[in-house]
């Protein structure tokens, strides 16, 4: 303490989570006002707050090749740098200068380079040990888990394989990378193009973590044997495209993922009405991941919680899908949050939800239908007698009147009463009865204007 009180001195701890004594962080905590020593302290271990994180990135090639050249003239060593070589050297490294220059030494040794480079990523690594043990004996038992099987992958899973394959749900899973990003052994890259995010660690750090596998049981095999099953069925089988071109046009879907994402969607509405509801709800969270900016995947999502009288998660997903709709799905995204105003009781939450429907769809007699309705329901009679009246218009146009027109009118009726103008509503029964005469059709829905009388 007095020596560091009368001279300037510059203290360096690196790598400080190799060094199990608390005692160093108490001496440097304790020194005096008075010191005028100056330290620096770098760890891969995160201890309160006060730390500035610096990202380290691994050498590049060029970097790699005036490192290799520096080490082999220390070395003494005759090695030819070609491009290859260099290529060889750092992907077999990682780009970690000590793994680079341990396997120089080796090679020295040894007097064979492949040798050398294999000898990095072995099970018996004093590199990997050195470089690794220590932060991985302080991780979380879900983090390590998440590292190792990550190695399993050829190319950077995201956050929905790593669930699948780790067996640990989605939110240990997001605690689990924030360690693993924090302890610089993973890094999140997030793709511009669709907001999804994938993980990568060093080949070095990935070579470490697959030889902790063993310590998981079957995990290894377990995991490599999901992943198959989910890639599988996310295959694009063309006789599965076929059958739903028509729903690709009709909503605009034209990218692989949102494809994938409504075919599951079906695949999660038929494992519903066959009662297997674990499975329907896989497939659409599923559906959701996949394609994360898909209106029409969040609409049918928010059909299905809906039938499952989870009103709030269908809410939620609805307005999802209605701040990501497009002219194709605008329709259908605003007409299903319409259904789930009207689940919650929301009369005028289903009116104005219907209304935006309707400036995608402005010719769908069915949606302006449910608008005359809601319109109705909700107080507003003139305006619905006003909807009701449009759809008559249209309808009666037609040679062969519909069914549509026939609930048009009764529709009207009940609101011509409503507002007692008794004498317009015996006209619209009386042309109802005069359509159900005249066209055998439409004597399915007699019992409708039956209730009328």
């Amino acid at each position: 303490m007095e020596w560091l009180s009368v001279w300037p001195t510059l203290i360096v701890l690196d790598n400080l989570e190799t060094v199990d004594d608390g005692r160093i962080i108490s001496f440097i905590q304790d020194l005096p006002p008075a010191s005028q020593a100056k330290v620096i302290i770098t760890s891969r271990r995160k201890t309160g707050g006060w730390e500035y994180p610096v990202t380290i990135p691994e050498l590049n090639h060029e970097e790699t090749r005036d490192f290799v050249a520096v080490k082999s003239g220390e070395f003494r060593i005759d090695l030819s740098l070609t491009e290859r070589r260099i290529d060889e050297i750092n992907k077999a490294c990682g780009g970690l200068p000590l793994a680079i220059q341990w396997a120089l030494g080796r090679y020295k040794l040894c007097g064979n380079l492949n040798d050398a480079l294999s000898a990095v990523k072995g099970e018996d690594s004093p590199v990997l040990e050195f470089s690794f043990r220590n932060i991985w004996d302080v991780l979380s038992s879900d983090a390590k888990r998440v590292l190792s099987v990550m190695s399993i992958f050829d190319s950077p899973p995201g956050d929905q394989l790593l669930s699948l394959a780790s067996e640990i749900s989605r939110e240990r899973l997001e605690s689990a990378l924030r360690e693993l990003e924090e302890a610089t052994l993973v890094s999140r890259q997030v793709h511009p193009a669709d907001g999804q995010a994938t993980y990568t660690g060093l080949p070095i750090t990935l070579s470490f973590a697959a030889n902790q596998l063993a310590r998981f049981g079957d995990l290894e095999t377990s995991a490599r044997r999901r992943i198959q099953q989910y890639t599988q069925q996310m295959e694009l089988k063309s006789w599965e495209v076929d059958r739903f071109v028509g729903i690709f046009e009709r909503f605009g879907i034209q990218a692989d993922n949102e494809k994938r994402g409504a075919i599951l969607c079906r695949r999660g509405e038929s494992e519903t009405f066959s009662g297997n509801m674990e499975a329907a709800d896989a497939l659409f969270k599923q559906a959701r991941d996949i394609a994360p900016t898909s209106a029409y995947v969040f609409a049918m999502s928010a059909s299905y919680e809906l039938a499952g009288k989870r009103i709030g998660q269908a809410m939620k997903f609805a307005d999802v899908a209605c701040a990501r709709a497009n002219r194709f799905t605008g329709s259908l995204a605003y007409s299903t949050k319409a259904r789930v105003c009207d689940a919650q009781r929301d009369k005028y939450g289903r009116v104005n939800a219907l209304r935006r429907a309707m400036e995608f769809a402005p010719n769908d007699m069915v949606l302006l239908h449910q608008l005359g309705v809601a319109l109705s329901r909700a107080g507003e009679t003139d305006e619905a007698i006003a909807k009701f009246t449009e759809i008559i218009n249209v309808e009666s146009a037609r040679d062969i009147p519909s069914e549509t027109l026939l609930m048009a009118i009764k529709t009207r009726i009940i609101n011509y009463r409503r507002a007692r103008r008794t004498q317009q509503a015996q006209e619209d029964l009386a042309l109802a009865k005069d359509l159900l005469a005249r066209h055998p059709h439409l004597s399915p829905q007699a019992h409708h204007i039956a209730e009328l009388e």
